[in-house]
């Protein structure tokens, strides 16, 4: 059973992953574009902030900000390549997943194999250094509800129609005006800028950067799990099962894991079957229609007067 700090420590990297699954649906759930490789936004983050503050001293709050700017840069190069190459499906979800796959050996290569993040007792706000985990539980909770608020306001908004729109089709969607290219753009790049200052806050609470640890396929398939179990393409859904799943399979591994090792990859699996044979909308989509019915308009979703007055706006801007 896990209490006291065991059990705050569970809450505060369940509420990192579930925000780190929101990123991830941010453009993957809303483009319909699946991407297996988002470790390399995440892991940028944290490989950033902590070169910086290791070799020259600047806090983690600005070396977060400098981790994301690099992670967007990234997500514009790789958007660059694989969008214009015309990848899409399994061929994009693979691509994506070879960005990681690349930049753990490299980095291991310039001896970046593990690096300690720097404890400092005398500033430990301005160095986001605590001894305790309630400081890294607010801020691990401030990231979810900041993620959260950007995932709902591009829902609303004119680039969650248009990605809707190119999930739905991307042909039909170009054909009345939308630029597919930069819509997806932009969507990749506040997806990798998210990831990377959740990847910040993961190190810093971990006190380590493991390269070839956080630059895994595991780290890539987190989001990925706990978007699909939730509710694809939904704003809750990995919320849901951030909060639920998560904790459930750590809690399994901690009292289990010596007897059956591996079990919460075990516990994912079976409930990733099950989510998609008897749930295939997701744990928040079946949740929400029992609560509330299904007569109202599926959350996310883009009808074609949607598209045409979205469209329409934007021709006349």
């Amino acid at each position: 059973m896990v209490t006291g700090q065991g059990l705050l420590r569970l809450v505060l990297l369940a509420f990192i992953w579930s925000g780190y699954a929101a990123a991830w649906n941010l453009f993957s759930g809303f483009s319909g574009y699946i991407s297996f490789g988002h470790a390399v936004f995440f892991g940028l983050g944290g490989f950033t902030s902590t070169v910086l503050l290791a070799d020259y001293g600047v806090t983690p709050w600005i070396g977060m900000i400098a981790g994301a700017l690099v992670a967007v840069a990234a997500a514009i190069v790789i958007g660059l390549v694989t969008f214009r190459a015309g990848l899409s499906g399994i061929y994009f979800a693979l691509s994506v997943l070879a960005f990681p796959l690349i930049l753990a050996p490299v980095l291991v290569w310039l001896g970046y194999i593990e690096l300690s993040v720097p404890f400092n007792n005398d500033q430990p706000y301005y160095y986001m250094s605590f001894r305790g985990l309630f400081e890294y539980y607010y801020i691990a909770l401030g990231m979810l509800l900041f993620t959260m608020a950007v995932c709902w306001k591009v829902q609303r908004s004119r680039l969650g129609f248009y990605l809707q729109a190119i999930k739905s089709s991307e042909e039909a969607a170009e054909s009345l005006g939308v630029s597919a290219m930069r819509y997806k753009l932009y969507a990749l790049s506040l997806s990798a800028f998210l990831s990377a200052m959740l990847g910040t806050v993961y190190t810093q609470v971990n006190y380590i950067f493991a390269t070839q640890g956080i630059f895994s396929v595991h780290v890539s398939a987190e989001p990925v799990i706990l978007a699909v179990a939730g509710g694809l393409g939904t704003l809750y859904g990995p919320l849901v099962a951030g909060l639920t799943l998560f904790p459930l399979a750590e809690m399994l591994r901690s009292s289990y894991g010596s007897v059956i090792p591996g079990i919460h990859n075990i516990i994912y699996g079976i409930v990733l079957i099950v989510v998609i044979i008897y749930f295939p909308d997701g744990l928040y989509a079946s949740l929400r229609q029992r609560i509330i019915g299904d007569a109202d308009k599926p959350e996310g979703s883009t009808t074609s007067s949607d598209m045409k007055s979205s469209t329409s706006t934007e021709r006349s801007d």
